[in-house]
């Protein structure tokens, strides 16, 4: 004889969703992202790391910046506490056949 299964409505009220890290993926040249680092953290990939900063932004987003090589040595000097906005300026073609463009990136540090 089966026992009688139960099943029980999962409860989400107590508990909370955990979504994808939040990258910001800038498209268009002129694109910005400005707001206070509130964390830094180094992401490790399958051939090597790199380092990144969490921006919340001024309506409360927080979003990761971009572990772009270029972009991570211009935020060298960056520290958690520092405001700042990133613009994406342009990108270069790339320097190996069938790789992606490089992104340039400008960093700007509130003063």
């Amino acid at each position: 004889m089966e026992e009688d299964k139960k099943y029980v409505r999962f409860d989400e009220s107590k508990w909370e969703k955990q979504e994808d890290t939040k990258f910001w993926k800038p498209s268009n040249v002129g694109d910005t992202l400005e707001g206070d680092v509130i964390a830094e953290t180094t992401f490790e990939f399958k051939d090597g790391s790199a380092r990144s900063f969490l921006i919340k932004t001024e309506n409360g987003n927080e979003i990761y910046t971009p572990t772009n090589i270029v972009l991570v040595r211009r935020l060298e000097k960056i520290k958690v506490g520092d405001h700042i906005a990133i613009v994406f300026v342009q990108e270069e073609p790339p320097s190996v056949k069938g790789h992606s463009p490089t992104k340039i990136f400008d960093v700007y540090k509130r003063k």
